[in-house]
């Protein structure tokens, strides 16, 4: 088996030097770090918000889908699902630039794919959440109200556990690995390579 030296090298996480020199644990944390300071795209940042928020509601005892990530543009405005007993909260994130404003046509579309929901789903009671980095319109605002949506306004990315480890196959994956979308069911998620890998769990690797 060969690591995947095309993810931590070629792709500017390592260089050659540190690829040749340091152990594996070593490469994959300095990549990790390395990936959380960069510049990310709109796609990363999104997916990372996404993530975080979902993270935040986990801790309060909620089961979370990450259907926003799974989906894509599929996600019919359903970033996150969160259950607790019989209610169901359609959460949907949008971390834009704090110069930009939030409008109705978004919370138009939060609560229709969350009445939606709750046609599909009888007997659950379904609430509709939007969380976002930056601030609504005033008119966004008078439509949340009078719809029921839930606000979270000016919501910065915090810290959480970004590292994926499948229990089924005892393989963690970091957010720039191939898979790491994919990966969903059975999991267990850490905060650094070295918390992981003293569970038992490796990185995976590329057979040939």
């Amino acid at each position: 088996s060969v690591y995947e030296k095309d993810e931590l090298e070629k792709k500017g996480w390592l260089t050659q030097e540190e690829y040749d020199s340091l152990s594996d644990r070593e490469k994959n944390s300095l990549a990790f770090e390395r990936y959380k300071k960069h510049r990310k795209s709109k796609w990363q940042i999104g997916r990372d918000f996404e993530m975080y928020v979902g993270y935040s509601w986990e801790k309060e005892g909620f089961k979370v889908d990450y259907f926003g990530v799974l989906n894509g543009k599929k996600d019919m405005g359903r970033d996150l699902i969160a259950y607790r007993k019989n209610e169901v909260f359609i959460i949907q994130c949008k971390y834009w630039s704090v110069d930009k404003t939030i409008h109705e046509k978004h919370l138009c579309q939060l609560y229709g794919t969350s009445i939606m929901y709750e046609i599909e789903n009888p007997g659950k009671t379904v609430y509709p959440v939007f969380v976002t980095h930056t601030k609504l319109s005033e008119t966004a605002k008078t439509f949340a109200n009078r719809l029921g949506i839930i606000l979270y306004e000016n919501v910065d990315l915090g810290e959480y556990p970004a590292i994926k480890a499948n229990k089924d196959s005892n393989i963690y994956f970091l957010p720039f690995d191939q898979q790491y979308d994919e990966v969903h069911k059975n999991i267990e998620m850490f905060l650094t390579v070295e918390d992981a890998e003293a569970k038992g769990y490796r990185r995976r690797y590329k057979w040939h």
